[in-house]
């Protein structure tokens, strides 16, 4: 007798893409497609994105990743509100910071991508009207993946941007100008100026408590 067959076979030479609704079922998606990563995973969190990575499940799944031995970069817009929630990322996650990224995206191996069109401008908002592209084409995400490379090596290190942003430390290398004159009168006459009368300290030489006006730097 004749039996129907039922193919699930996919051809993977052609392009897939696929609307998302809402944040719940664009990162329930995520989580799906970072689990099946193989080789490499780009995270593209723009400013508020890292908030919404820690508040759903796609974390587990992200650190199930790293576990696995997938190399994850992240690409984000750091800004004061929201440095801190990096700290809480696993230190295996290579992140850097690029001033006024705001691309929201995750993707995977070259194979597979989701692109946000549309995020809520509050970051503490649900999420309903949140929208995006799920891509399945080699060739875009291959030509995808060598504007992320580009937009890599522009950017910043995280501990460099958190350096300038939290600590105030300059960690590029000190460029000191002296401008004209004698370095030594110049440090004599800042001295000076840096012990007023209202001062506490003092100078000495040989022990001995020197008068800022008399001849110790002569």
């Amino acid at each position: 007798s004749n039996q129907a067959i039922i193919s699930n076979s996919v051809n993977h030479d052609e392009d897939s893409f696929s609307v998302l609704k809402d944040r719940h079922t664009i990162h329930a998606t995520i989580e799906s497609i970072v689990s099946e990563a193989e080789k490499r995973i780009w995270l593209l969190l723009g400013k508020w994105g890292i908030l919404h990575i820690l508040r759903s499940g796609c974390i587990d799944s992200i650190n199930d990743a790293l576990n696995r031995g997938i190399d994850i970069k992240l690409v984000v817009c750091i800004d004061e509100k929201t440095i801190r929630f990096y700290d809480k990322l696993d230190s295996r996650m290579e992140i850097r910071h690029h001033a006024d990224f705001n691309l929201c995206g995750v993707f995977v191996d070259n194979e597979v991508g989701i692109q946000f069109v549309q995020t809520e401008e509050l970051p503490t908002g649900r999420g309903k009207e949140d929208t995006a592209i799920l891509m399945e084409s080699e060739m875009l995400l291959t030509a995808q993946s060598e504007l992320l490379k580009t937009q890599w090596n522009s950017a910043t290190s995280y501990s460099t941007a958190k350096a300038k942003m939290v600590d105030g430390l300059m960690t590029e290398p000190l460029k000191l100008t002296l401008g004209e004159g004698s370095f030594y009168e110049r440090f004599k006459q800042s001295m000076k100026m840096g012990i007023d009368s209202n001062s506490n300290a003092v100078l000495t030489k040989g022990g001995d408590i020197v008068d800022n006006d008399n001849s110790f730097f002569n």
